[in-house]
């Protein structure tokens, strides 16, 4: 079953940024959700509250790649049974919240490893996020669960 699971996360990935422009963020992470319910592994909630406001096409491939990456992150080593996707649009700025009910780990454990070992994917998250002038935070509870939030402000 990680088989398949590896088999679409890798066809996903394949996707392109044209994709992403005729289809806007919010329809490709309900897909990448779809993807992760037809396995039959996990139970998937997705919300999206707010009128959803289109970002300029670079920002919203950012926000995709970091989405994948955490959804990447959680089937390799969360244990989660359940993944939630909120999107929440308001008239200034798009929070974007990516949560497992997983086993969690200690966010401390993560300071001071280099790129190359199991922190590399949410190092790069953060870089990500700040290359397009989001806000990036992660909480993680141990045996409880993982939260990963993305604020960007909205450009008028």
């Amino acid at each position: 079953m990680e088989k398949a699971v590896a088999d679409l996360r890798n066809l996903s990935k394949s996707l392109d940024a044209d994709n992403l422009a005729n289809l806007g963020l919010a329809a490709m992470i309900k897909y990448e959700m779809e993807i992760l319910e037809k396995t039959g592994m996990y139970k998937t909630v997705y919300n999206i509250t707010g009128t959803e406001k289109h970002l300029d096409a670079n920002k919203e491939l950012v926000l995709y790649r970091i989405v994948q990456e955490s959804l990447n992150n959680i089937i390799k080593h969360s244990g989660a049974l359940c993944i939630t996707i909120n999107l929440n649009y308001n008239e200034s700025h798009l929070e974007l919240l990516i949560i497992d009910n997983g086993k969690g780990f200690d966010i401390s454990s993560l300071a001071g490893k280099t790129p190359d070992d199991k922190s590399a994917g949410i190092k790069n998250m953060k870089k990500r996020a700040n290359l397009i002038g989001a806000a990036y935070k992660i909480e993680s509870i141990p045996k409880q669960g993982t939260t990963v939030n993305i604020r960007i402000d909205l450009q008028h």
